[in-house]
């Protein structure tokens, strides 16, 4: 970290960790010998800061093809048929999306066989010009709201699995079969959050979540 970054920066740590888990995540699965180095540096605005993150690994690098695909939705570094390295190809999709949220933006330098190096700015706010904080619009005040959990899941062994493991968090979870479902289902009832599955029949998660929104 650059010691010229200040004490305290206000913002969302929970985007900035999602984004940092995906990005080193990625690094140490493409890493199997070397080293990993993550960098933070900034600089002051008038009304705020920037934040520049890195994450450079020594792993397997990629092509040009690779790097100009590599931030899509389900796009993946190695998409042969016996990939060593598993997952949906949907973090740095995700980390996009949340560095846009901050007013930044996202980039991968690479070296096919020497590694890659992720880079993002996100843009905070430095404490004495943060805003007071605010209620959300959307707070949930009943407290047994807040405890409600919409589960969209066509598959059963999967909604055995959620089930059981928000109930031992103390939630209380209804479940549905499809995106048509839940959408009737949001339309009845508060929940606090909807956890929804991508691929259903009658209507799939994209299509609810479109509805919902």
């Amino acid at each position: 970290m650059d010691d010229a970054l200040p004490d305290a920066l206000r913002g969302d740590p929970l985007r900035l960790r999602q984004i940092l888990v995906n990005l080193i995540g990625n690094a140490l699965k493409f890493t199997s010998e070397g080293g990993i180095e993550i960098h933070a540096v900034g600089q002051r605005h008038e009304n705020g800061f920037e934040l520049h993150c890195s994450v450079r690994d020594s792993g397997t690098g990629m092509s040009t093809e690779q790097q100009e695909r590599i931030f899509e939705a389900f796009a993946q570094a190695d998409t042969s048929t016996t990939r060593r390295y598993g997952g949906s190809g949907l973090g740095l999709a995700i980390s996009v999306n949340l560095v846009h949220l901050m007013g930044g933006r996202i980039w991968v330098d690479r070296t096919p066989g020497e590694g890659s190096t992720f880079h993002f700015v996100a843009y905070l706010q430095s404490p004495q010009h943060a805003p007071p904080a605010a209620l959300s619009p959307h707070a949930v005040s009943d407290r047994f709201a807040a405890r409600r959990v919409l589960l969209a899941e066509d598959n059963p062994l999967n909604q055995k699995v959620a089930v059981g493991i928000l109930r031992e968090a103390d939630y209380e979870i209804s479940v549905v079969n499809d995106g048509r479902q839940a959408v009737a289902a949001l339309a009845q009832a508060s929940f606090y959050i909807v956890l929804m599955d991508v691929q259903m029949p009658e209507m799939d998660g994209f299509a609810a979540t479109q509805l919902i929104r």
